[in-house]
C-alpha cells in the first residue's frame, strides 16, 4: 500500500510539472481574414475609386461637358429624358467598376497585412506577455501583466460573417498612437475560450446576457427617424423624388434594433463586461481594479424615456466610447455601484 502511494504521488507531481503551452501562433490565413475588415482596406477603397478614374480619363480622354448644378438635378425636365434601358445600363457599369475597385483594394489590403503580421507569435512566461511579429523589419514587445487593464474582442463587420475576431488590450501608460495595443489580430472565435484560458486566465472568457431596457430603442429610434421624416417632408417640397429613400426609414429602425438586440452587459467576480453591437461588434472586459471612477448621467429626453446612461473611466483607454452604456435602469446603476465598491451583488 506504501509503495502505491508513492508511486501515485510521483505520477501527480510529473503531470503537475507539465507546463502549459503558453504561446499562440496567428496563420496567413487569419490574417487573409483580417484585411477584408481592416481600416486599409476601407480607407484605401475611395482613394482607390479616385486613382481609377484618374487614370481612366488619362487613357481616354472626353471633352467636357457642361456642368450640372444642384438644383437643376432638383428640376423635373432634368429626369424626363431618363429611361429604363439607360438606368439599368448605368447601374451595370457602376457595379463593374465598383467591383474591380473593391477587388484592387482587397489585394492591396492583403498585402500590407502580411507585411505587418507576418509571423505574429505570443508567448506568455510569467507575468510578462512577449509579442514577436515583422517580416522586413522583426519587432519584439514584451508587456507585463499588471498593466493591462482590459481586453476588447473585436468582430469586425465582414471577419465576423466568418467566425473570425481580433483582440485587443487597453494598457496602462500608453496613449496617442501607441494607445491601442494588438494582442492577436485574428482568430478564430471558436478558439477564444480555449486560448484566452492558457494565456490570460486573469480574464474568465464568457458572454453577457443582460440586456438593456427596452426604451433604450425607443429613445435613439424615436429622435433619429423624427429627423428623417423631417428631412424627406422638406426635400418633397422641391421633388417627389426624395419619397423613394423613404425605405431608409425601415432599415434606420432595424439597425437601431439590432444594436438593442445584441447589447449585452454582465458583472462577474472582478469584471465588467459590456458587448456593444453596430456594424462591428466589441466585447470588453474590464478589470475592476482598473476602474478610476464611474459615473451617470441622464439628459432631458433619456428622462423622458427613465434610462440613464453610464461611463467608465480608466487610464488612456483608446476608444473611450467603448466604455459607455446607455440604456440602463436606476436598478442597474445601483447594483454596478454595489459591485465596484466590492458590496454585496447579484451575480
Amino acid at each position: 500500500m506504501a509503495d502505491l502511494l508513492k508511486k501515485s504521488i510521483v505520477l501527480i507531481e510529473n503531470r503537475s510539472t507539465i507546463p502549459l503551452n503558453k504561446e499562440h501562433h496567428v496563420s496567413s490565413k487569419e490574417i487573409m481574414m483580417l484585411s477584408m475588415s481592416s481600416n486599409t482596406f476601407w480607407l484605401g477603397l475611395p482613394l482607390t475609386i479616385v486613382v481609377i478614374q484618374h487614370l481612366w480619363g488619362w487613357l481616354f480622354p472626353t471633352p467636357e461637358e457642361e456642368q450640372v448644378s444642384l438644383m437643376d438635378l432638383l428640376n423635373k425636365d432634368t429626369w424626363s429624358g431618363v429611361t429604363l434601358e439607360n438606368s439599368i445600363a448605368v447601374s451595370l457599369y457602376l457595379v463593374a467598376f465598383l467591383g474591380i475597385c473593391t477587388m484592387v483594394t482587397w489585394l492591396f489590403s492583403i498585402g500590407m497585412a502580411r507585411f505587418r503580421y507576418k509571423g505574429w507569435h505570443l508567448v506568455r512566461t510569467g507575468d510578462v506577455i512577449s509579442i514577436h511579429h515583422g517580416w522586413m523589419e522583426r519587432k519584439s514587445i514584451q508587456i507585463q501583466m499588471k498593466r493591462i487593464q482590459s481586453l476588447r474582442i473585436k468582430e469586425l463587420m465582414f471577419g465576423s460573417l466568418y467566425g473570425y475576431a481580433s483582440l485587443c488590450m487597453d494598457c496602462v501608460g500608453y496613449s496617442g498612437e501607441r494607445s491601442v495595443k494588438l494582442l492577436i489580430p485574428s482568430i478564430r472565435t471558436s478558439e477564444l475560450t480555449e486560448v484566452l484560458g492558457r494565456l490570460l486566465p486573469e480574464f474568465q472568457f464568457q458572454t453577457p446576457t443582460r440586456a438593456l431596457h427596452r426604451n433604450a430603442k425607443f429613445s435613439i429610434a424615436t429622435s433619429v427617424i423624427l429627423l428623417l421624416v423631417i428631412g424627406i417632408l422638406i426635400g418633397c417640397y422641391f421633388t417627389m423624388w426624395f419619397l423613394t429613400i423613404v425605405p431608409i426609414i425601415y432599415f434606420v429602425y432595424k439597425h437601431i434594433s439590432h444594436i438593442y438586440v445584441h447589447t449585452k452587459w454582465e458583472i462577474a467576480a472582478n469584471l465588467f463586461i459590456l458587448r456593444k453591437a453596430s456594424f462591428n461588434q466589441t466585447t470588453v472586459y474590464l478589470l475592476r481594479e482598473s476602474i478610476e471612477s464611474i459615473s451617470t448621467r441622464q439628459s432631458w429626453w433619456q428622462r423622458l424615456f427613465r434610462i440613464y446612461r453610464l461611463e467608465m473611466d480608466s487610464d488612456s483607454p483608446a476608444n473611450v466610447r467603448e466604455y459607455q452604456m446607455s440604456g440602463v435602469t436606476k436598478e442597474d446603476c445601483d447594483e454596478i455601484l454595489r459591485w465596484y465598491k466590492n458590496k454585496n451583488h447579484k451575480s
